[in-house]
């Protein structure tokens, strides 16, 4: 179980969470049940999605 930062519910598993960045930025984030996994998301302009 995964919580996301935008108030959103926690993540379940085997389900998923999208969201579309709009502007460049380094967003960090962390899982709250597991404080120790945490990354960055490089948003960056003309990036390919899948």
């Amino acid at each position: 179980m995964l919580t996301v930062g935008t108030g959103s519910d926690a993540i379940q598993p085997g389900k998923q969470y999208a969201f579309l960045f709009t502007q460049e930025a380094g967003i960090p984030y962390y899982c709250e049940v597991h404080p120790w996994m945490k990354g960055e998301v490089d948003i960056v302009h003309g990036a390919l999605t899948s």
